[in-house]
């Protein structure tokens, strides 16, 4: 529960925002059900398994997506007007889905990744993407450091 919360938050999931989940395991259920607590207005549950795409819609869920890769990307930009998703919670784990993720994202928005995906997924970007990709490694780094080290950055005391 904890995972898929800590999930919605870090992608930063606000009320009135757009959230993609991309997973419908446990932890991405929990990230639907925290983005619907965190009054997200729309959430798109990205599910092939019918038990989980029913307990994704008690969740909070009000979109479906079935598809993967290009499809699935595009079917998120079609859901959203050619935009993208506010916020996009990736919680599966592969290359592959992070960068669905990551393209399935509006520009400006936020991704988190839950899971344990170590490797930046670059050849599925596209140019336009590198600078999301720069944000995502720093983010991979910043994560790994000592919480005392948080504090300190553009202080210029490291």
């Amino acid at each position: 529960m904890g995972t898929g919360w800590y999930a919605a938050v870090a992608a930063e999931v606000k009320p009135g925002s757009t959230v993609a989940v991309v997973g419908d395991g446990a932890v991405g259920l929990c990230g639907v059900l925290a983005a619907s607590q965190l009054g997200a207005e729309r959430i798109i549950a990205m599910s092939r398994h019918q038990p989980r795409q029913q307990l994704a819609r008690e969740f909070g869920a009000t979109d479906i997506v079935t598809e993967r890769g290009d499809e699935g990307v595009a079917r998120i930009k079609d859901i959203t007007s050619g935009i993208g998703a506010d916020s996009v919670l990736e919680c599966v784990g592969t290359q592959e889905s992070m960068a669905q993720a990551i393209r399935s994202t509006r520009p400006g928005g936020s991704v988190k990744a839950s899971s344990a995906c170590t490797a930046a997924p670059s050849r599925f970007l596209s140019p336009q993407r590198s600078e999301l990709l720069t944000l995502w490694r720093f983010a991979r780094i910043f994560e790994r450091l000592d919480p005392r080290t948080h504090s300190k950055l553009g202080t210029n005391s490291l």
